[in-house]
């Protein structure tokens, strides 16, 4: 159901989602845990009312449309918060371009009930970070997390500290990157500056990036955010899927695989056009398939990959314990077990906030009742588990760029 409510689907989406429900074949309480944990509510209730064949239990069909009309009021705010905070910036003269959920309203979702968003990204360049910063704190927005907290964001993530108003629950983040500087999919940032375009959106002209670069940024969040959760990996998914339907004669794909190969990216690229390719039969051109395609590329860890960290609602990812950015070895493995098990002061500062600094001891306390409740988990699952290392050693492999793509995989030989 989840599926045919994507930017893709078609009328046979529609005639077997009709079918679903006839047969009796739907669980209603266990797609309305899914619409959430995919936050897609506002999606499958669209595909609803649009759709008369598609009948929802009444009480379901409330409480969609109550998210949903929810999303687009917030969706109102949000529009005027980016306008906002757009023209505070550059009326000091600093450039700055819309990224993800923002930049795709009016283009891949045309309905503004469809597409929830937690915060509005924004990207400067790096010299105008702060002073960018400072501006959009100053519209009422406030850091998030600790002093020490703070430093190490501003030190190595893709964004300087989130920026939150409790009142109104939103966030900002200014980017001075699309990746972290520590990560192995971390490129030069000035290609995606150069070939920015102009648009208009939300009452404010601002930049926007290339198709290409817009499609390269959507894939790497889709791949990155999926070595820790599945949650919203659908909607993320669905990203994909309707700036691709939406914009597909406007991206050279020629240059969309140069900008891949030039930054070694063609391994997280390809997971996620294949992906998309295979559960929402995004049209993806074969060449760039073929051309991307990592040599030795397993389709049954790809099958496995999306059944744990697509599909599968709150996965039991092996990430808990070991650190995303660990090599793969025994050795390595175990040493990051033991700094989970015995975390120390910055990482329990970074995952707990203040409470790690006012109160120690009852952190540590919580820490260890979640790492029993996880253990135990692992114990009642140990084949889970397996899988999940996995997932995890496979797409380790490929954002680390171990496995050759395209043409490469012939010059190799």
């Amino acid at each position: 159901m989840l599926i045919a409510c994507a930017p893709s689907s078609d009328s046979q989406d529609v005639t077997r989602a009709a079918g679903m429900i006839g047969n009796g074949s739907i669980s209603w309480d266990r797609l309305m845990e899914l619409a959430h944990w995919h936050r897609m509510t506002g999606m499958l209730y669209a595909f609803h009312r649009d759709n008369a064949s598609i009948e929802l239990r009444e009480d379901h069909a409330a409480h969609l449309r109550e998210h949903y009309t929810h999303t687009s009021i917030r969706t109102l705010y949000i529009r005027a918060e980016f306008k906002r905070a757009v023209q505070a910036l550059q009326a000091e003269n600093i450039d700055v371009m819309a990224l993800k959920g923002v930049a795709l309203l009016d283009c891949a979702y045309k309905d503004s009930g469809t597409r929830e968003m937690a915060d509005i990204d924004l990207l400067v360049k790096p010299e105008s970070a702060d002073r960018a910063q400072e501006i959009v704190q100053g519209l009422g927005y406030d850091p998030v997390g600790t002093e020490a907290v703070q430093e190490r964001t501003r030190d190595n993530h893709r964004h300087l500290p989130k920026l939150h108003d409790h009142n109104r629950e939103l966030s900002f983040e200014v980017h001075t990157h699309i990746v972290s500087s520590d990560s192995p999919l971390h490129f030069d940032i000035d290609t995606v500056w150069q070939h920015a375009k102009p648009a208009t959106l939300h009452g404010v002209d601002v930049l926007v990036p290339s198709p290409e670069h817009m499609l390269l940024h959507l894939s790497l969040h889709f791949f990155l955010d999926r070595r820790f959760t599945s949650g919203s990996s659908l909607k993320q998914l669905n990203d994909v899927a309707g700036y691709v339907g939406s914009e597909q004669h406007r991206i050279d794909w020629d240059f969309f695989l140069q900008e891949v190969k030039t930054y070694n990216l063609g391994g997280p690229v390809f997971i996620v056009l294949s992906t998309a390719s295979s559960l929402l039969e995004v049209d993806i051109p074969a060449h760039v398939l073929e051309e991307l395609r990592p040599n030795g590329y397993s389709e049954k860890m790809e099958e496995l990959f999306i059944r744990q960290r697509v599909l599968q609602p709150k996965a039991l990812t092996a990430t808990e314990l070991v650190p995303h950015a660990s090599v793969y070895t025994l050795r390595a493995m175990l040493k990051g077990v033991f700094r989970r098990v015995a975390p120390s002061n910055q990482y329990m500062e970074t995952h707990y906030g203040t409470d790690a600094i006012d109160a120690p001891a009852s952190t540590r306390m919580k820490r260890s009742g979640e790492l029993f409740k996880r253990g135990f988990g692992y114990a009642r699952n140990p084949l889970r588990l397996w899988q999940e290392v996995r997932v995890d050693r496979w797409l380790h492999s490929h954002s680390r760029g171990e496995a050759l793509t395209g043409n490469d995989k012939h010059r190799s030989g």
